[in-house]
């Protein structure tokens, strides 16, 4: 069983369980999983990608000192702005290209979870369309390299429902295989697979 795998199989407290219900979180050991990884690696930053209805930072907003959200529809930004969580900055735009330009002026560790595919309702783009002309793998390399080019050996990486368009295996295997000393693991299968890349010896365990 790999570390991933462990780090999933998460036992849920009263206070869990109360906010899946409260959430109708169809999928919790996401959550759970990026609350466990913060802990584990002592992470307090999370950036995520796709903000979708800001239910990720919702949920996690005591976890973390400071969430990041980076959202490209404009009513779904509208919707997690007019939230006003204290400690959510919400940055508006392509993620391929925002988070490289957010990581020029932050450089302290973070937890990173690479979800903005579009995924039909009120997402935006499409799988084949992507934003601006560039299709979604595009976007998604654009991330990935955003973090790793920046070469944190702490930050962690999550890239979720690996195997859609865009973000099939071995397309992320191809970008992690260019920078020295990063590693790629996978959970479950899609539509429920998680790709996750730690710098070599993060998880104090092998591959």
């Amino acid at each position: 069983m790999t570390g991933l795998d462990r780090m999933l199989e998460f036992e849920a407290s009263g206070r869990e369980i109360a906010d899946y219900y409260r959430f109708g979180v169809e999928t919790p050991e996401k959550w759970g999983l990026l609350r466990a990884a913060g802990l584990r690696f002592g992470l307090r930053t999370l950036v995520e990608t796709g903000g979708y209805h800001c239910g990720t930072m919702e949920f996690l907003q005591v976890d973390f000192d400071r969430l990041v959200t980076i959202e490209l529809g404009s009513a779904l930004f509208d919707d997690i702005y007019a939230l006003g969580i204290p400690n959510v900055l919400c940055l508006k735009g392509d993620s391929g290209r925002v988070l490289a330009q957010f990581l020029l002026f932050f450089s302290d560790p973070a937890l990173f979870w690479l979800d903005a595919h579009p995924s039909g309702g009120d997402t935006v783009g499409v799988p084949t369309g992507g934003v601006d002309g560039r299709v979604y793998g595009t976007v998604f390399a654009e991330e990935l390299m955003a973090v790793l080019d920046r070469g944190n050996k702490m930050d962690v990486v999550f890239v979720d429902d690996v195997g859609h368009p865009g973000i099939e295996r071995d397309f992320i295997g191809a970008i992690v295989g260019r920078y020295d000393g990063w590693e790629l693991r996978f959970c479950g299968d899609f539509p429920n697979c998680i790709g996750m890349v730690t710098f070599r010896g993060r998880l104090g365990e092998d591959p």
